[in-house]
C-alpha cells in the first residue's frame, strides 16, 4: 500500500507543482502533460527495471544496499552520518526514504528520479515564462520530457537527475536574481539549492557561487542604477559570506554528509579535486579541439558502425545521446548563433513578447530575454570547464542539458516550419558524413 501511494505521489506531486507555476490558465495543459509523461515513464522503467537493473561498474548497486534501512526515530530521516560507507550521503538517505514506504524496491528508488524528472520540467517551464512568456514555456516544457539523455539516469538508480534539478533550480532563482524579476525570491532559491546540492556533490556549491559573483558583475552594467547594482551586490556578498562562515564550521559538512579532503569547499579540497581529477582524466580532455565536440554530443559510440547492431548495457547511454546529436543539437547552435549576432529573429521575438507576453511586463522584456539567455550560456560554458577539468562530458556535466534544452527551445520559436527542416537536413546530413568518414576512413 505504501509503495502504491509513493508512485502515485510520484507523479502527483509534480501536477501539483504545474498549479504553481502555470496559473489556472495554463495548469490543465501542463498537468496533463505531466501526468501522461509520468505514467508512461513508468511503464518504460518497468520494463527496463527488469532487463537492465543495475548500470554495471557504477554506484547505483552501492546506493541501493545503503537504502536498506529501518527508521526507528525520527532523527533518522535526517542523519547522514549512518552512511559511513558514503563519501556523499545525500543521495543514499534520499533512497532511504524512499525505502520505508517500498520495502527494499529497486523499481520505487529508480522511480525517485522519474520525480526529479518531472519537477526539472516544472522548472523550466517557469524559466521559459520569464524568458518568452507561455510559448517558450511549453517549448521548454516538452524538450525537457523528451530529452533522451536525461532518460539514462531515471533506467539506473544514480544521483545526477537530483543534482540536476537542484541546478536548475538555482539557474531559475539566477535568473530571477539577475533579470530583477522577483529578485529576493531568486536570492532564496539560490541560497537554498547551493546548500542543499553539497550533499550530493559538494563543489558545485563553489561553482554555484563563482556563477552568482560572475553574473552579477557582468550583468552590473546594462542598463542598471546605481542604487539597483548595490542592493545586488549586497544580497551576493551575504550570500557568499553567509555560506563560508556556515560550511566553515567545526563538523559541518560531516554533518552534510560530505566526507574526504578532496570533497571540503576549501582551498585544499579543490586542490586535492583537481589532483584526483588529473589522474583520472581521460586522454581526450587533453585535446581543445576534440574536447568541446565531445561535451556537445556527449558520447559517440553509438555512431560508430562497429557496434550497429548491438544492444547491451553498454550502448544505452550513448544510445540515448543519438536524438539529442541528431534534433537537438542542431537548435542549441542556432539559438547561440541568434544570440551572438542578435539576429533579426531576436528582435522580432522580442517586439511580439511586448504585444503578447501573459505577464505584462512591458518594456523590458527584451532586456529581461537577453540577461536571462546569457546566463543559460555562462552556465553552460561553466560547466564545459567542470568537464574540462573532470575529463568527463557525461555523468558531471548532465546539469548542462536542461539550459541547452533551453537555448534549443528559444532557437525553434523563432523558426518557422520550413526554416526548422532545413535546418535539421543539413546538420544531419553535414554531421553523419563527417562520422562515416572519419569511423570508415581515417580510423
Amino acid at each position: 500500500m505504501g509503495g502504491d501511494l509513493f508512485l502515485i505521489s510520484v507523479v502527483l506531486l509534480p501536477v501539483i507543482s504545474a498549479r504553481l507555476v502555470a496559473g489556472k490558465l495554463h495548469t490543465l495543459h501542463l498537468g496533463g502533460l505531466l501526468g501522461f509523461a509520468g505514467i508512461a515513464f513508468l511503464l518504460m522503467l518497468l520494463l527496463f527495471n527488469d532487463v537492465f537493473p543495475f548500470a554495471g561498474g557504477g554506484d547505483d548497486e552501492g546506493y541501493f544496499d545503503a537504502s536498506h534501512r529501518s527508521f526507528t526515530s525520527l532523527g533518522d530521516w535526517f542523519d547522514m552520518a549512518q552512511y559511513a560507507d558514503a563519501a556523499q550521503a545525500g543521495y543514499p538517505l534520499l533512497l532511504s526514504w524512499v525505502n520505508q514506504f517500498s520495502e527494499d524496491s529497486l523499481f520505487h528508488c529508480k522511480a525517485l528520479n522519474i520525480f526529479f524528472m518531472l519537477e526539472i520540467a516544472v522548472v523550466w517551464f517557469a524559466i521559459g515564462m520569464l524568458i518568452g512568456g507561455k510559448q517558450l514555456a511549453f517549448i521548454h516544457a516538452y524538450g525537457i520530457l523528451l530529452a533522451t539523455p536525461l532518460w539514462y539516469y531515471w533506467v539506473f538508480l544514480l544521483k545526477d537527475m537530483a543534482i540536476t534539478f537542484l541546478e536548475s533550480i538555482f539557474l531559475l532563482g539566477l535568473i530571477l536574481f539577475v533579470s530583477g524579476e522577483h529578485r529576493f525570491r531568486g536570492y532564496a532559491l539560490i541560497a537554498v539549492s547551493t546548500l542543499a546540492v553539497i550533499p550530493f556533490r559538494s563543489m558545485l556549491a563553489g561553482l554555484n557561487v563563482a556563477l552568482l559573483v560572475a553574473c552579477t558583475f557582468l550583468h552590473g552594467g546594462w542598463r542598471t542604477s546605481g542604487a539597483s547594482f548595490g542592493t545586488r551586490l549586497t544580497l551576493v556578498a551575504s550570500l557568499v559570506v553567509g555560506l563560508w562562515l556556515f560550511l566553515s564550521q567545526p563538523g559541518v559538512m560531516q554533518t552534510l554528509g560530505v566526507k574526504g579532503e578532496d570533497r571540503s569547499l576549501t582551498e585544499e579540497g579543490f586542490v586535492a579535486q583537481l589532483e584526483r581529477a588529473e589522474r583520472e582524466r581521460q586522454s581526450f580532455a587533453y585535446s581543445p579541439l576534440i574536447f568541446p565536440v565531445l561535451y556537445l554530443v556527449g558520447e559517440t559510440n553509438a555512431l560508430n558502425p562497429e557496434n550497429w547492431g548491438q544492444f547491451d548495457l553498454e550502448q544505452l547511454r550513448p544510445l540515448s545521446m543519438v536524438p539529442w546529436i541528431f534534433l537537438g543539437l542542431p537548435f542549441f547552435l542556432a539559438g547561440v548563433a541568434m544570440m551572438l549576432r542578435r539576429t533579426r529573429a531576436w528582435k522580432v521575438f522580442a517586439s511580439g513578447l511586448r504585444h503578447n507576453d501573459d505577464r505584462g511586463a512591458g518594456a523590458d522584456l527584451g532586456q529581461v530575454q537577453t540577461s536571462s539567455l546569457l546566463v543559460l550560456l555562462a552556465f553552460i560554458v561553466a560547466y564545459a570547464v567542470i568537464g574540462w577539468l573532470t575529463g568527463t562530458t557525461v555523468r558531471w556535466t548532465l546539469p548542462a542539458i536542461p539550459p541547452m534544452v533551453g537555448i534549443a527551445g528559444f532557437a525553434w520559436a523563432n523558426m518557422n516550419r520550413h526554416a526548422r527542416i532545413r535546418l535539421l537536413m543539413a546538420f544531419d546530413l553535414y554531421f553523419l558524413a563527417l562520422f562515416l568518414i572519419y569511423y570508415l576512413v581515417l580510423k
